[in-house]
């Protein structure tokens, strides 16, 4: 992740991709810090909120994978994937 160039790691996409990353190295910090600033810079993506709710059900923390993925329904009412 060090060697990408400073303005692409401005991006939501990259941000979500770090997430993933640092998911899959169990480090759920980093994860969330990731998503998190990807949000931050666009919020639409319906995968950047999948994202976070998964890393807080993947971590036993199923109330605030609850409040994400309630959150998030609101945004994307017909989404098979937050139900």
């Amino acid at each position: 992740l060090a060697q990408v160039s400073p303005a692409l790691r401005r991006t939501a996409r990259w941000h979500f991709h770090a997430s993933k990353i640092y998911d899959g190295l169990d480090q759920p910090a980093l994860a969330v810090a990731e998503i998190e600033s990807a949000l931050s810079l666009d919020p639409a993506p319906e995968e950047y909120h999948v994202q976070l709710g998964q890393i807080f059900l993947t971590r036993n923390t199923p109330a605030a994978a609850y409040d994400v993925f309630s959150e998030a329904l609101k945004q994307f009412p017909h989404s098979l994937l937050l139900l």
